[in-house]
Formats: C-alpha cells, sequence, structure tokens
C-alpha cells in the first residue's frame, strides 16, 4: 500500500516538476557519457596524453557529484515544504513520522530511478556524439555503434547513489523531527533572512563591494606577480569574491528598497511599483539562494571561457613549431668543430616518409643582448632570460625555412636586419628601429615580422634576428638545426623511433640539499632535441579535449542546476500571483499589458543573478589570459568571453522561455 501511494504521488511529482526531472536526467546522461569515455579503447588510442583524461573528469565528475548532490536536496526540501500541509493531514490521521518518511522518500527514490534509466539511455546516445566530436578533433575515422560500458554504469549508479544518500539522510532526519504544527505552516515559511531589521544597509552594500574590489586585486596579483606567494594571493580572492557575491545579494534588496521609495515620481511610474515589490520580496526571501546562484554562474561562465581561452592559446602554441614536419636541434656552442652529424635521422625520413624539402642551418649568437636590453626596458615580463645574447639566423636560411612553409620570399635591405617574432614582442616593438651594432658594423632595423618559425627555444626563444650572410657567417654557432618537409604525415610513432636514434650521454649531477648536505647523481641527457608535427598536433589535440570537455562538461551542469531553480522558485508562485493579476485584470488592465508585464518580472528575475557574475567571470578571465598574454597577446580575451557568454545564454534562454509560457499560462488562464 505504501509503495502504491509513493508511486502515485511520486508520478505527480514528475508532471509538477518536469523541468527539475529534465535537469537531473541531463545531469545523469552527462556523468554516464563521460564515465564512457573513461572507459573507451577508441578514445585511449589516440595518443598516450589522452591518459589524463581519466583524471580529468573524475575530478570534475566529484564536483559535479556535490552540486548536482545540492540542487537534489534543495528540490527535496522545497517539493517538502510546498507539500507540507498534505504530510501534516496524514500525520493527523494517525500515520507515524517514520511511516510519513519512508512513503516521502521512496518517492524521491522512484523520481530518481525514472531520471537515471531515462539519463543511461540519453547518456549513450550522448556518448556518440561526444565520440565523434573527439574523433573529428583528431582527424580520425569513427563508425557510430551501439556501446554499453559495465564499468561506466556501475561508477554512474556509485555517483546517483551519492547523489541521493546525501540529500535523502538529512530530509530523513528532519522529517522524523517534524510535528504536525511544523508541516501545517511549512509553506508559508521562507528563507531566514540574514539581517532582519538591521539598519545602514548600504554601509554593508559598499562594504561588500570593498571587499570583492580587494578580492579582485588580490587575484590580479597571483596571476601577475610570480615573485609573491600566488597560493596566499589566490585563496584570499577567491574567498574575498565568494564573500562579495553573498553580501550583495543580502544587502541589495534592502538598499534597492530604501533608494526606489525615497523617489515618490519613480515608484508610481506605470508598472513600477508592482515590478520592483515583486523583485525585492523575492530577493529577501531567497538572498542566500541568489548568492549561491550567481557564485554558481560565476563559476560556469569562468569554466567555458578559460576552455575556449586555452583552445586558442594551444592552437597558437602548436602553431609555432607545426610549420615543420620535423625540426631536430643539437647545442654546439661547447663543441670546438661546432658541427652536428643529421644522417641518421635524414636515413630514418628518407626511408620511412619521404623528404619533400630539408634544410641544415645554423642559430648563431650576436655577441651581445641589444634586442633582448630593448624588450626588458619596455617590457620585463616579454624578456625571457633564455639566452645570453640575441639568437641569429642567416637571411638565405631564413629564405628557405619560408621556402619549406611555402611563405612568399622576403627582400632584406642593405645593411639593415629584421626581426622574426611571435606573441607581444611584435606589439611591443611596434614601428620602432632599434639600432643594432653586430659583427662590428650598424645596421638600420628594416622591421619586425610576426610569425611562427619554432621560436620555442629552437630557433630563438620569443624572437630571433635576420641578418645578411656575410654578417652571419663571422658569428659564432650556437646551434646546428634539421628541418624536414617529408611526402608523409608525421606520427607519434614516427617521433618515438627518432627518439631511439637520438644519443643519451651520461652526466653527473651534483646538487646541495636544505641541510647542507651534497649529492651526487647521474642523469642521460640527449644530445639533440626532436620535434614532430604528428605529436605536436596530437599533444594539442589532447589537451584541447581534455582540458576543455571537462570544463564545458562543469558549465553545461552548473547552467542547468541555476536554471532549474530559478525555474521552480518562479513557477511555485503561480497560484499566488494568479490573485495579483487577476485584481490588475479587474481594474482595467488588458491582457496584453499582464502578458508584457509578466515578460518583465521574468527579466528581472532571471536578470538579477547575472549582474555581478558577468563582469566577475570577465574579469578573472581576463586574469587568467595573464598568464599567456606573452604568448597570444589580447586577441583571444574578447572572442572568448562573449562565446561563453553565448553558450551560457543559449542554455539560460531555453529554461527562461519554458518558465515564461508555463506561468503565463498559470497566471492568465
Amino acid at each position: 500500500m505504501l509503495g502504491k501511494v509513493a508511486f502515485r504521488n511520486a508520478r505527480r511529482s514528475v508532471k509538477d516538476y518536469g523541468i527539475y526531472m529534465v535537469t537531473v536526467t541531463i545531469a545523469f546522461a552527462l556523468i554516464y557519457a563521460y564515465n564512457m569515455l573513461i572507459y573507451s579503447d577508441d578514445i585511449k588510442e589516440l595518443s598516450s596524453s589522452m591518459d589524463s583524461m581519466t583524471m580529468a573528469i573524475v575530478m570534475v565528475s566529484v564536483i559535479v557529484v556535490l552540486v548536482v548532490g545540492w540542487l537534489v536536496s534543495y528540490m527535496t526540501r522545497f517539493m517538502l515544504q510546498k507539500r507540507s500541509k498534505e504530510l501534516g493531514t496524514y500525520m493527523m490521521l494517525g500515520i507515524a513520522n517514520r511511516t510519513i518518511a519512508r512513503m516521502f522518500l521512496l518517492e524521491q527514490v522512484f523520481m530518481g530511478a525514472i531520471a537515471a534509466l531515462c539519463g543511461i539511455l540519453l547518456g549513450s546516445f550522448l556518448y556518440q556524439i561526444l565520440v565523434s566530436i573527439i574523433m573529428n578533433i583528431f582527424h580520425s575515422h569513427y563508425e557510430i555503434r551501439l556501446a554499453f560500458s559495465v564499468q561506466a554504469l556501475v561508477l554512474t549508479g556509485i555517483y546517483i547513489a551519492l547523489i541521493y544518500l546525501f540529500a535523502l539522510f538529512f530530509t530523513r532526519r528532519r522529517l522524523k523531527k517534524m510535528k504536525i504544527c511544523d508541516l501545517l505552516y511549512a509553506e508559508k515559511k521562507n528563507e531566514n533572512t540574514a539581517i532582519g531589521k538591521t539598519k545602514g544597509h548600504w554601509i554593508l552594500l559598499v562594504f561588500s563591494a570593498a571587499v570583492g574590489f580587494y578580492g579582485c586585486f588580490r587575484l590580479y596579483q597571483a596571476f601577475t606577480d610570480p615573485g609573491g606567494e600566488i597560493g596566499t594571493a589566490l585563496m584570499t580572492g577567491i574567498a574575498c569574491v565568494i564573500l562579495c557575491l553573498y553580501g550583495c545579494y543580502i544587502f541589495l534588496s534592502a538598499f534597492l528598497s530604501r533608494l526606489f521609495l525615497k523617489k515618490e515620481k519613480r515608484k508610481y511610474k506605470k508598472d513600477n511599483m508592482f515590478l520592483f515589490r515583486s523583485l525585492t520580496a523575492k530577493m529577501n526571501t531567497m538572498s542566500i539562494t541568489l548568492g549561491t546562484l550567481a557564485m554558481l554562474i560565476t563559476l560556469t561562465l569562468v569554466a567555458s571561457q578559460v576552455a575556449l581561452l586555452f583552445n586558442g592559446f594551444f592552437e597558437s602554441q602548436s602553431a609555432i613549431s607545426t610549420g615543420f614536419d620535423v625540426l631536430v636541434a643539437s647545442d654546439v656552442e661547447e663543441k670546438e668543430d661546432k658541427d652536428f652529424d643529421f644522417s641518421s635521422y635524414v636515413k630514418y625520413l628518407e626511408e620511412n616518409l619521404g623528404i619533400h624539402k630539408k634544410l641544415e642551418y645554423a642559430v648563431r649568437m650576436s655577441g651581445n643582448r641589444t634586442i633582448w636590453n630593448w624588450i626588458e626596458e619596455h617590457s620585463s615580463r616579454l624578456a625571457v632570460n633564455w639566452y645570453d645574447y640575441d639568437p641569429v639566423i642567416a637571411y638565405s636560411d631564413y629564405q628557405a625555412l619560408r621556402d619549406i612553409q611555402g611563405y612568399e620570399p622576403v627582400f632584406l635591405e642593405k645593411d639593415s636586419y629584421l626581426i622574426s617574432s611571435l606573441g607581444n614582442i611584435k606589439e611591443c616593438i611596434g614601428s620602432q628601429k632599434i639600432p643594432l651594432e653586430i659583427g662590428g658594423k650598424e645596421l638600420t632595423m628594416q622591421e619586425c615580422r610576426l610569425e611562427n618559425f619554432a621560436q620555442n627555444g629552437i630557433n630563438g626563444y620569443y624572437y630571433f634576428l635576420v641578418v645578411p650572410d656575410d654578417i652571419a657567417i663571422e658569428l659564432s654557432v650556437s646551434e646546428r638545426v634539421l628541418a624536414v618537409d617529408t611526402a608523409k604525415e608525421t606520427t607519434e610513432q614516427d617521433y618515438e623511433n627518432l627518439d631511439q636514434i637520438r644519443n643519451k650521454i651520461p652526466e653527473k649531477s651534483v646538487f646541495t640539499d636544505e641541510n647542507g648536505e651534497i649529492h651526487e647523481s647521474v642523469i642521460l641527457k640527449s644530445d639533440a632535441w626532436i620535434e614532430v608535427k604528428g605529436k605536436t598536433l596530437n599533444e594539442k589535440y589532447s589537451f584541447f579535449t581534455v582540458f576543455s570537455f571537462a570544463l564545458f562538461y562543469l558549465s553545461l551542469i552548473f547552467s542547468c542546476v541555476v536554471a532549474t531553480i530559478l525555474v521552480v522558485q518562479q513557477l511555485s508562485e503561480a497560484s499566488r500571483y494568479k490573485f495579483r493579476y487577476q485584481v490588475l485584470s479587474n481594474l482595467g488592465m488588458t491582457k496584453s499589458r499582464m502578458e508584457r508585464l509578466i515578460f518583465k518580472q521574468m527579466i528581472f528575475y532571471f536578470g538579477a543573478p547575472l549582474i555581478l557574475p558577468v563582469f566577475l567571470s570577465a574579469f578573472i578571465t581576463f586574469c587568467v589570459n595573464e598568464l599567456c598574454r606573452m604568448f597570444v597577446g589580447m586577441a583571444l580575451f574578447l572572442p572568448s568571453v562573449l562565446g561563453a557568454l553565448g553558450l551560457f545564454f543559449l542554455v539560460y534562454l531555453l529554461y527562461f522561455a519554458a518558465a515564461y509560457i508555463s506561468y503565463r499560462k498559470s497566471v492568465l488562464e
């Protein structure tokens, strides 16, 4: 009997809270789909770097379980509050608290089972989409086929069990302790206001904002001051931002009420009184919840913005060296003959990949740091102390390298030099003409070019100089480099094979520990540095897949959770507002005007939690962008922010539309 009643009530709750059920189903579907990625052989075979995907998904899944668990717990309390009179009536009829608690919890289990079953079915479909996307990223062929993983199913079951055990444990304890009067009046009880009737709300609001500004300052310090205490600054900044979010949403309602009520003209203009009182009343009774939602929205936007930002960063980094199919470089500065034998590498490439074009050239030492000193003076963050000189490449070698990459030739004027740079070096130098004395001759700077020529430690770091051959030939050689354009595409296996050719030279390392004791160790040092386009691209694809997919997973779950709570809260008050809109109708307000009023009310309600997160997330992303600004500048910042906002609002507006249609139907019909 108890099971039948619980099942009937669960079926009714599924209809009443359809948006909530859809969100939980989507969450379980994503959890199952991502768990299947962990155990997918197709994914593991793509690249050795994909092994890190398991750890990334598990770490993100822990956060997802906590957030979805909070959603289920919140909605369970919410449903308990809305059905309190019904449960109180059961208690008045003599049904024991323990029995009522079992019945209510059984309802939640039924709802969870329905969501889990639908989620697993949907997750199998989502898995195919995710795998297809990943395979497309790696440019690998994939045929859609039926897939099932017992390990993924068990892991998903554990996550779902943890979510509901967390939510139902506290609900059961609460139900067993509740009395009849608690249940009968629970529906009228709002969230406890955090400030009561405290005066001086504007002072507290300003203080909360000041804490937020200080938190932003500390976050900026953490990302831009490598010499400071990064951990302390980061944790302080995060704590201050969280306090700011909660503080602002707790005190904003009272501050706005006081500000609004002072202006009679503004207060009684058109629909302002109705709209404003509806908004402030809602903010006052659920300020803590709004603060939590604002924090989740901030995390959502930051996660998606950083995912897009780092995708651009990985692309720019891989583009630095993927212009060449194979690069082999050896440091010959300490060698007397300043030479290196590339014949073994050339032989392997000819036999296995075929060589279309190749060039053996030298990276030379200018003998001074004129350009580095100029950059250090004007932008110290860009001046990486990698070399004791400005790296130089002969003009003829530079032209040959351009030919390998398929670029047009560049003419070098007499008694001139040019700079080949990446990242912000060109922006730093701009149109400046830096005089250079090299090899006893004065050279005029022709231009600073922005281009990818392996300026990642092989052809200099961030930049190298191009000088006439007659000057370059007199300079001491620092590195010997082999650049190859192969006939066939390179792979990770080619890198492994080339690595076997390298000589591993034992080198003694001596260091002193913190106690002053001297230790010796022997390490194997390779005589050459190898970069293979196939391996570099696979690493880039792997980093993008692991990093971005995990963050997008997180942001989608957070978006759905936030929107669900807003929708359910608004729809739950439809019956109360139906009477108010009926009064407005009796006073002569037309239906079309009431529809516009409902639309404004929904915009204010859904817009309130977005006020701070949109700006905070953009600032945090700006701070993260400072980490890779020297590589990509500010070019990726705005597209990342706008792209993430677009994706978020796509989900948010779907929930908004569902809420508006349902709310309008409940209130006006």
